[in-house]
């Protein structure tokens, strides 16, 4: 135990916004931090896999991703499709056909670190973070789990009371290491009812322990839509209203800050029927 006014002079940045995932989170003060817990969810077929993958690529920091939504082939596919620009139908083949040229394109995203295992448990994320304190000297500053429903644990009853047991045991991570810990899951809701969920349409009702929940979904037009339902250093959308779009590109597993189109102001002139000087 320590006084307050000690441990804001000696931990400074335990808490501290890490780089933003998109400039448009950040315009409305979306930001994640470091010590805490954030969600992502949507409905299947809402791209959350491909946000999250965007958005470690845009933060560019030394990052743990536990993927169990995605194997190792797919997501290294992505990786080339967004580092070259060709398609994920194209790359996919690279690992056969030509691994040197798949290895060249995903190296410069080493800084993250994956861990494709089937079967995933609260020890196994724990020794992961030891294993790495131990050769880096220091613990990673963000921590992906994909998906939560796939993260075994002893404690709860049933489904959703494994995953909320799940959830607590991810913030104490988060707490006693100092990462940022993103965790992915799915929402309940009919995406008919609404482009993005609401923050009570997680599944499990899991919205208590994160510092921001990020809401995800496609609208009628296939586009993008997000927004923050949660969100404990900025403005919160719980009903999911305020969503915006993002750009989407899937076949290169793209995910960007969407830019309106601007259309040049009309530069016509106009004339009188009566010429200059009549009256």
């Amino acid at each position: 135990m320590r006084t307050l006014s000690r441990s804001v002079t000696r931990g400074g940045e335990s808490s501290a916004p890490l780089p933003a995932p998109f400039q448009t989170w950040a315009q409305r003060y979306i930001r994640f931090h470091r010590a805490s817990l954030s969600l992502l969810f949507g409905v299947s077929g809402s791209f959350k896999t491909m946000i999250a993958l965007n958005a470690l690529v845009n933060m560019r920091l030394p990052t743990l991703a536990f993927s169990t939504d995605s194997d190792e082939d797919t997501v290294a596919a992505r990786l080339a499709a967004l580092s070259t620009g060709e398609p994920y139908t194209v790359t996919r083949s690279w690992r056969q056909r030509e691994p040197l040229r798949l290895q060249e394109a995903i190296a410069p995203f080493d800084f993250i670190r994956w861990d494709f295992a089937p079967q995933l448990d609260l020890n196994h994320i724990w020794n992961s973070l030891y294993a790495h304190y131990e050769t880096e000297g220091r613990y990673p500053d963000q921590v992906l789990v994909d998906i939560l429903s796939d993260v075994w644990h002893s404690e709860g009853e049933g489904e959703w009371g494994m995953q909320k047991a799940v959830l607590r045991q991810l913030k104490a991570l988060a707490r006693e290491t100092g990462c940022h810990v993103l965790v992915v899951t799915h929402a309940t809701a009919d995406r008919a009812k609404s482009p993005c969920p609401k923050k009570g349409d997680i599944q499990g009702k899991l919205d208590a322990l994160p510092e921001v929940i990020i809401s995800c979904g496609v609208d009628w037009q296939n586009q993008l839509q997000v927004t923050a339902v949660k969100n404990r250093h900025g403005k919160s959308d719980p009903q999911a209203d305020s969503h915006f779009r993002m750009a989407i590109e899937p076949d290169r597993a793209f995910v960007g800050d969407y830019v309106a189109p601007q259309y040049p102001a009309y530069a016509g002139a106009y004339y009188d029927n009566e010429e200059e000087g009549e009256e």
